[in-house]
């Protein structure tokens, strides 16, 4: 979601302090992967599913294994691509860059913008483009 978020122009900030928490307990009313249960009556459907999904996702980040069309499977799973793809803003290889990640090595360095001192984010410095 963030890569699309920021492919669309949106600007992605790292705050010294935390912002928001996530309540992980939630006693009043079932999480996701506890109704998936009585939805599709198999335990295991939610990681069935999950599997699934993640050729569509591998793809649209361009892991190099999936970067072929014809390696995903179903090839359905592409279907609708034109709405459902990165931004067009900035590109995706930008964001790679902008994160300090590499696809073909799979390792991701925290970017100096993203650590506590006062660094500016790297679009203020390096010209990528953004709204």
């Amino acid at each position: 979601m963030s890569s699309r978020f920021w492919t669309n122009g949106f600007d992605i900030y790292a705050p010294i302090e935390s912002q928001l928490k996530h309540a992980y307990v939630r006693a009043e009313s079932s999480k996701f992967w506890e109704t998936v249960n009585r939805v599709f009556s198999d335990a295991g459907a939610h990681n069935s599913i999950t599997d699934v999904v993640m050729s569509r996702i591998q793809h649209l980040m361009k892991f190099p294994h999936m970067a072929d069309p014809k390696e995903v499977k179903p090839s359905w799973l592409l279907t609708h691509m034109a709405e459902f793809n990165q931004g067009t803003v900035r590109s995706l290889d930008d964001f790679f860059k902008y994160h300090n990640i590499d696809m073909q090595n799979s390792r991701q360095h925290p970017p100096k913008w993203c650590s506590p001192g006062g660094v500016e984010p790297g679009w203020v410095t390096d010209g990528l483009p953004h709204n």
